[in-house]
């Protein structure tokens, strides 16, 4: 794997992540599980991660279960749009803006 973003590797990735959901983080990250990177090729840093969140305090629950518990009338209304990451490879969908006076 060579597509590492800001010097993150395959031994820090977890410390890397965990310090992006440490105490003065928001709650409520979606964390997407590629089955052939975390399940195989990073399954002991997913390990370290997974134990390292539930230290901090979250509870790792299915995206239905977080989705029942908003109250999505007022959740912002943001538009899809295609762009790129720094350190990825390809166009990606990712989240506008939100829009002005608009909920779901």
């Amino acid at each position: 794997m060579n597509c590492w973003v800001s010097g993150t590797t395959a031994d820090n990735v977890a410390d890397v992540l965990l310090a992006r959901t440490g105490p003065t983080a928001t709650r409520n990250h979606v964390y997407t599980l590629h089955a052939e990177l975390e399940g195989m090729a990073l399954r002991p840093a997913f390990a370290r991660l997974l134990s390292g969140w539930k230290t901090q305090g979250y509870e790792l629950v299915a995206m239905e279960r977080l989705w029942r518990s908003l109250d999505a009338a007022t959740l912002p209304h943001c538009p899809v749009r295609s762009g790129e990451v720094p350190g990825r490879s390809g166009t990606l969908a990712l989240q506008g803006p939100a829009i002005a006076g608009a909920t779901a």
